[in-house]
This record gives structure tokens, C-alpha cells and sequence, in this order.
């Protein structure tokens, strides 16, 4: 029996998977508990159909473009050449309202998702992407505020009236943003949840140490645990406080860097759980030595209490991007979606903790 999946993307692109089964003698099968015995996909793999779906021409773009609105996923069973059986799947975006902030009118440039009704359930939630600047994340907040939690995306580089590159980025630019959003809610002082990968992530912890009183946990995805230089020359500050320079390395892959000693992060400082995730396989840089070095700091200084911890051995650096399911996705990086699939929900859970 073969189970094959299409789907049609944003810009009328037809997308198609299928995986081969021998079903029992009843005729049934499980997804997410039989190998197939040859598919678009290896090993069992309960979301394989749909991560590893591939343009059905050649060109076009080469990444699923999910519709607004809803998107049909068409399942059909084959045996003997014929469709036995089909049935559809339909995925739709958060039903959720988010409005543009710019630092014109707000101070800061970003997108806030604001949880149905406008009623707060969880934490606020601060997230920013790394050194690919702009806005790095609109699906995961609208996710996470659909689930109560009003969420603020913020950019801190390479957007309107922000600066080109990664250089003297100043964290009270980031305060700003935390202190507006803190006043979303209707509890008297919430403290933010702050969400920072890749480079983003040194900022998280930053913020972490400098600003405790604002923020009330951190999740560091593929982090650094020290501050290194500017993304462009590596010639000056990533980021500042108070006018000066926060103390960097030009070192990287060094957890214990000799330049500059000063340059790790005191993570011990941070008032709150964490959250740690890294990629074994990180090739942009040893995510997950930096990971343990932020623990072991944590532990030797016992503020680890409450923390958690994922590192995926076969992962890379795109497990900071959270998001599994999407459509595609297992074809470039199977052991990142895979990861992925593991972490949501563990960092949903994480801030559902408060």
C-alpha cells in the first residue's frame, strides 16, 4: 500500500510525497509506528509525508510558501494502482491580531501578537533572531500568543531606522522594548520571557544579567556564552550598556576565550530559569560546548534550579529556528526537524511555566 501526500503552496506550486507500507492483515497502518518499506523519507517518521514533500516541477522557489488562510493537505491510499481511500487535511495561520511598531511612534521596531480577545493567559514573551538581522520571527509569536502569551517581535538591526549591522547595539534598546511590553499585560509587574538564537542569544542573557528586575526567564537557542565582537569587522562591540562597551571576544568556538576573559557572559546573574538548546552538528559554531559552559557556570554558582536543557547530537543550527511541520522541511535538514518536533512543545511548556 502506498500513502501519498499533496499540497499546494502559496504561489500554486503542486507539492507531493509517498511512502510505501506492507499493512497488517486488517489492511491498517500507522505513521508514526511503521517503517515503510521505501519512501520520500527514512525510518519511521509520523510527520515524514509532510517534511519531506518536494515541488512536483522543477524551479520555482525552493521552499514551501504557506497560503493565507488555509492550506489542504490531500491524503490518498493506492493499492493495486488504484485510491482506495483519501481524506484532507486542513492547516490554517493563528487567528490572531498583531499590529507593526515602529521607532518613530514606539521607540523600537517590531511586530506585537496580541492573544485572542486580548486576554494575557501567560508570560509576555520578547524574541529576536540572530545575525541575519530584521525580523526574524512572525509564525512562532503568533503561535505563541494564540496560546495567551502577548509576544512582541523585536528587530534590533537591519530594519527602518535601526542600524546596518550588528555593532554597538545598546541594550537599553532592547529595555525599551521589554518595559513597553511588560505595560500589554493587566498584572501589576509581569517579568518577560526573553527568546534569543544564535547571536541573539548573547543579547538574551544580557539582558538577563542587566535588567533582572524586567526579565523573569531566558531561552537561549544555539547559544554563545560570551559576547563576541561585531558581526561586519570584528573590530569593535556587539553590544553596549550605559554608553560603554560590554566586554567581547574576537575568539570564537572558545568557551573559555583568552583575549578577553571578561567577555563571558555571567549567567549566574540572571534572576530566572533558563532554557538551552543546541545542535551537535551546528556547523556555524560548537553550539553545544558553549551550551555546557553556560550550564556548568549555572551549576557551579547553583542557579540552576528550574533550568533545561536539550542538546540534539545530530541537529545543527537550525533547530534555533523552534518551528516543526513545516512542510518541506525534513529534506534539507531531517535531524533539525526532527529535533524541532522534540523541542516545541518543551518550550511551550517551559513558558507556560511562568
Amino acid at each position: 500500500m502506498a500513502i501519498r501526500l499533496q499540497a499546494v503552496d502559496a504561489n500554486g506550486e503542486r507539492w507531493r510525497s509517498s511512502a510505501r507500507f506492507r499493512a497488517d492483515r486488517r489492511g491498517r497502518l500507522a505513521l508514526d509506528r511503521d517503517a515503510p518499506v521505501s519512501a520520500s523519507y527514512r525510518g519511521i517518521w509520523g510527520a515524514g509525508l509532510l517534511t519531506s514533500l518536494v515541488r512536483s516541477a522543477g524551479g520555482g522557489m525552493p521552499f514551501f510558501w504557506p497560503r493565507t488562510g488555509t492550506t489542504t493537505l490531500r491524503f490518498d491510499a493506492v493499492a493495486g494502482g488504484r485510491t482506495i481511500a483519501s481524506d484532507e487535511v486542513r492547516r490554517g495561520l493563528p487567528e490572531v491580531k498583531s499590529r507593526a511598531l515602529s521607532i518613530a511612534d514606539d521607540g523600537f521596531y517590531g511586530r506585537f501578537f496580541s492573544p485572542p480577545g486580548g486576554r494575557a493567559r501567560g508570560a509576555p514573551v520578547l524574541i529576536f533572531g540572530g545575525s541575519e538581522g530584521g525580523l526574524s520571527f512572525r509564525l512562532v509569536p503568533a503561535l505563541l500568543a494564540e496560546r495567551g502569551h502577548p509576544t512582541l517581535s523585536l528587530a534590533y538591526f537591519g530594519a527602518p531606522g535601526l542600524p546596518t549591522n550588528l555593532k554597538r547595539i545598546p541594550l537599553e534598546y532592547f529595555a525599551g522594548a521589554l518595559r513597553w511590553l511588560r505595560r500589554q499585560t493587566k498584572e501589576s509587574s509581569p517579568r518577560v520571557a526573553v527568546i534569543g538564537v544564535s547571536r541573539g542569544s548573547e543579547a538574551a542573557q544580557l539582558l538577563g544579567v542587566h535588567y533582572p528586575q524586567l526579565v523573569g526567564a531566558v531561552v537561549a537557542a544555539v547559544p554563545s556564552n560570551s559576547a563576541l565582537c561585531d558581526a561586519a569587522a570584528c573590530d569593535a562591540p556587539a553590544w553596549t550598556f550605559r554608553g560603554r562597551p560590554i566586554p567581547y571576544t574576537r575568539q570564537m568556538d572558545f568557551t573559555q576565550p583568552t583575549d578577553n576573559p571578561a567577555a563571558v557572559i555571567p549567567v549566574e546573574r540572571i534572576d530566572g530559569r533558563m532554557l538551552l538548546v543546541c545542535g551537535g552538528k551546528d556547523l556555524v559554531w560548537r553550539s553545544c560546548a558553549y551550551l555546557r559552559a553556560i550550564e556548568a557556570r549555572r551549576k557551579r554558582f547553583e542557579r540552576a534550579s528550574g533550568d533545561v536543557v536539550f542538546a540534539y547530537p545530530q541537529a545543527g543550527h537550525s533547530v534555533g529556528e523552534f518551528l516543526p511541520y513545516i512542510p518541506g522541511a525534513g529534506r534539507l535538514a531531517p535531524a533539525d526537524e526532527r529535533a524541532r518536533e522534540d523541542l516545541w512543545p518543551q518550550v511551550v511548556s517551559f513558558l507556560a511555566r511562568g
